[in-house]
């Protein structure tokens, strides 16, 4: 257990975007009065700039500590349950540890310059009165929930800030509610959000069962992991028609952490949520795909590596989960014309990426990766926005082109983001990250076929690199196929918008400097030594059963290489030497294009398998049988009609009226209490 410092602004961290966003739907919502666009935008940077500040000060602090400590600022009791020595409290308290302080500068850094990039975007946009602070308020409090993820002391917090991540994602995908598909893709992300706080919740109370058995009744991080051993011989048996093997409760646990995070992060099962999200806001989808929700999952999963470490089928499922997703979301990538939704399938594909880090005992380089998209991925949807807005709100691929000729320092930031993305060395942070990932990969010989499950996290890293550079050729290059009198009205964004995208474009080359691995740092002339420093930053946090440095690293280095080249120059060729090829493909292997292009059809065996059954269930058994048969038709209406019945044929003839009948009453009732009494003394 890291030793403990006491702090006490950790608490402002989240409270100032907090108050901010309260401040703005107060404003519009209670007090009907619209502030200014500049008081808008200077409050909320105002509030992100200090939360980064602090940040920084925190983080200042903890590297001047050892090297096993945390900083906790503790507000206050929140919640107080039993009588001592059977004692449970959970205290409104702040953690800043080495992982809290990396997603943390995370979040508030790339949400501050997200929100000065929506400044400029949001204040174009005329479709609601009061949208523009709307988005503020919803970013705001969206910023605030993701801040108390990551710096929770205990699950109970972190989960409050878990649920306040799902709420204000589905306020800002259904931001422009008036347009359908704006409200149903919101309503599909809510839904699914909810399923995975379910399994938070029951995932957190197996933890909290499991300590309190032992003695140990607390859901504070640092004494889960130091109490590890009250799961050992701790399980449960499963039914005789599963087999009646027992089944420890550390990977029961595990598996409801893992379901709460593929919710959060739309990983499979929880996949078909993710294309509807980009009906948000350009700025809003950078937030929720590039900084926020799909990073509460990883942290979730980072933060617990000690629980999956003696769970390993929780950790194996996870891996399998991550590379199935991946490769899924990347193929589907290949063929969607929504350029948003293309990069909403590359970020599930990262999140993927993510997964199998943590499930192959890597967790490192999986928050290493977790930065580096944190890095990339918002550039590529600002860019998708400046885009979407040049062209009149258009989002089709097919209907773009040669836009980047107008747009020359916004393709610049795109370029490098993407070659970030697709992990082109050794200049890009994303390369280093993912390269690490693959190699625990391929050497996590606990993972049931692991040798399938690094061959298809190869295919997937070819497919990304295909999707994500087609989406370039046909947004940015080639002939024109949108409408003339477009094109001259195409321009550079505001200078307020190119900033937070060229500081990001920096970051992603200049974020390779904090996980270089030693064996690409000992190339150097000069000596650079323990150049990993993410890895020794976060090694007394972490579990991980990785090989630090692996024989095999420099093989599946060449062999990541060759894929990612693999997958970038046929997307190349055929998009610009030969823009005819690809339509000609698709009718050639239109039974495959269209597997794809319908999404594997996990939108009919979803609809079929799930939706349906449920609605059956609820129409003809919950609703006509349960409620109305049942508790109608018997319990409610059955009750009234016997009490009805009763009334009309007995109990109108006790009361008729007469005082002979009432005296006659009170006699018998007398000699019956006379008579109780005397036989209860008796018996005395």
């Amino acid at each position: 257990m890291l030793s403990e410092v006491t702090s006490s602004f950790l608490r402002f961290i989240p409270a100032l975007p907090l108050l901010t966003g309260v401040l703005h739907l107060v404003s519009i919502g209670l007090l009907r009065r619209r502030l200014s666009a500049r008081a808008v935008t200077t409050i909320s940077s105002a509030a992100h700039t200090g939360a980064l500040l602090l940040s920084i000060l925190a983080f200042w602090e903890l590297i001047a500590l050892d090297d096993n400590a945390a900083l906790v600022d503790r507000v206050g009791t929140w919640i107080g349950v039993g009588v001592a020595p059977s004692v449970f409290t959970a205290d409104l308290a702040f953690r800043f540890d080495a992982l809290s302080a990396i997603f943390c500068l995370v979040v508030a850094g790339v949400g501050l310059l997200v929100q000065v990039f929506a400044a400029g975007y949001m204040e174009a946009d005329q479709r609601d009165d009061r949208g523009f602070q709307r988005y503020f308020g919803y970013s705001d409090l969206f910023l605030a929930s993701m801040l108390i993820v990551v710096l929770a002391d205990n699950l109970v917090l972190l989960f409050l800030g878990w649920v306040g991540v799902g709420i204000f994602s589905y306020l800002l995908i259904g931001f422009w509610y008036a347009e359908q598909v704006s409200a149903r893709a919101a309503t599909s992300a809510f839904v699914v959000g909810r399923v995975g706080d379910l399994a938070l919740v029951i995932g957190i109370v197996l933890v909290f069962w499991t300590l309190a058995a032992a003695g140990s009744a607390t859901l504070r991080l640092g004494e889960i992991e130091a109490a590890l051993q009250a799961f050992d011989g701790v399980s449960f048996a499963l039914p005789v028609w599963l087999g009646g093997h027992p089944i420890a409760v550390a990977v029961i646990a595990g598996f409801c952490f893992l379901i709460a995070a593929c919710a959060q992060a739309a990983q499979l099962p929880f996949l078909l949520w993710l294309p509807g999200s980009t009906a948000a806001p350009s700025p809003a989808s950078a937030l929720v795909h590039g900084a926020c929700m799909g990073a509460a999952g990883v942290y979730l999963l980072a933060r617990l590596s000690f629980l999956f470490a003696i769970a390993p089928e929780a950790a194996a499922l996870m891996a399998w989960i991550g590379v199935v997703t991946a490769l899924l979301s990347a193929g589907l990538a290949c063929v969607e014309t929504d350029i948003k939704r293309v990069l909403a399938y590359s970020t599930a594909t990262h999140q993927g990426f993510m997964f199998l880090g943590v499930g192959a005992g890597d967790p490192t380089a999986a928050v290493h990766h977790a930065v580096s998209h944190a890095f990339f991925q918002p550039v590529l949807f600002m860019g998708a926005g400046v885009v979407i807005a040049s062209l009149r709100q258009e989002h089709n691929l097919l209907r773009m082109g040669n836009v980047g000729s107008r747009i020359h320092l916004t393709r610049i930031c795109m370029w490098i983001a993407l070659l970030s993305s697709i992990g082109v060395p050794p200049f890009w942070s994303g390369y280093f990250s993912r390269e690490q990932i693959l190699v625990a990969a391929h050497d996590a010989l606990l993972i049931p076929l692991h040798a399938p499950l690094y061959v298809l996290a190869l295919v997937a890293v070819g497919l990304l690199a295909f999707s994500v550079v087609r989406l370039m050729y046909l947004a940015l290059y080639g002939e024109t196929r949108f409408p003339g009198e477009i094109r001259m009205r195409i321009e550079e964004p505001e200078p307020i918008m190119l900033r937070p995208m060229a500081i990001l474009a920096t970051l992603c080359v200049l974020g390779c400097t904090i996980g270089l691995p030693q064996a690409w740092a000992d190339l150097f002339p000069f000596s650079v030594k323990d150049s990993d420093s993410i890895r020794r930053f976060l090694a007394g946090v972490l579990t991980t059963s990785a090989v630090e440095q692996s024989p095999s690293s420099w093989s599946v280095s060449g062999q990541v290489v060759g894929m990612t080249v693999l997958g970038a120059l046929p997307a190349a060729l055929l998009y610009v030497f030969r823009p005819e090829l690809p339509q000609k493909l698709e009718t050639r292997f239109a039974w495959l294009h269209g597997l794809v292009a319908n999404r594997f059809y996990l939108d009919v065996l979803f609809e079929r398998g799930i939706v349906q059954p449920m609605l059956t269930l609820s129409d003809r058994v919950l609703g006509r049988w349960l409620d109305q048969r049942l508790i109608d038709g018997v319990v409610v209406d059955g009750t009234a009609r016997l009490l009805q019945r009763l009334s009309d044929r007995v109990l109108k003839h006790t009361e008729p009226g007469t005082i002979q009948l009432y005296l006659a009453l009170m006699l018998v009732g007398g000699l019956a209490m006379v008579i109780w009494l005397l036989r209860a003394g008796g018996a005395a």
